[in-house]
């Protein structure tokens, strides 16, 4: 596929960067509160699907589980440290649950993070 020829003023990363993809705009995400203002909705009466957000409050009995094992430190979970980059302990969990070795599962904080490694 053929490209356009790059600006001479282009400078910067974008000087890297397919003349194409250069040129677009980022719009970040807006909060909703925002959006219902500017086009006169309750926020109640949205559904925000473009910055994959959950819909649904998170249920009792998981906010329960998560509080109790934040709560317990013989549980190995410390919400005042990061957690292991490498998710070794839960890497390790996954590939005894599916007989599998541990070098073929990966784990990461999100798709972000997984596109990362």
């Amino acid at each position: 596929q053929q490209f356009t020829q790059r600006p001479e003023n282009m400078s910067g990363v974008l000087k890297y960067t397919r003349p194409d993809l250069a040129t677009l705009t980022y719009h970040p995400v807006r909060p909703l509160d925002v959006i219902s203002k500017e086009i006169g909705i309750p926020v109640e009466q949205m559904a925000k699907l473009d910055a994959n957000e959950n819909l649904h409050p998170v249920p009792e009995e998981m906010m329960a589980a998560v509080t109790e094992a934040l709560a317990s430190l013989s549980s190995g979970c410390s919400a005042q440290i990061y957690p292991d980059p490498t998710q070794v302990n839960f890497r390790a969990d996954i590939a005894r649950m599916h007989g599998v070795s541990v070098d073929q599962v990966c784990a990461g904080s999100g798709s972000d993070d997984i596109l990362d490694i």
